[in-house]
């Protein structure tokens, strides 16, 4: 029985959080704006990069 190779990846994953206002801030007030969320942290990107050139990760 022969094993495939694989890679262990020892590393954070985590979601980056930022947020962007429309306008100019204006302090003790409401900001419209945006939030936008992406996938991030050293040993989740390591992982996607690996699977995308077809490793077992």
């Amino acid at each position: 029985m022969h094993e495939k190779d694989y890679v262990v990846i020892i590393g954070s994953a985590n979601i980056d959080v930022a947020g962007y206002s429309h306008e100019s801030l204006n302090y003790a007030d409401s900001n419209p704006g945006k939030i936008k969320f992406t996938p991030g942290g050293v040993g989740r990107n390591i992982a996607q990069n690996l699977a995308l050139l077809g490793n077992k990760a």
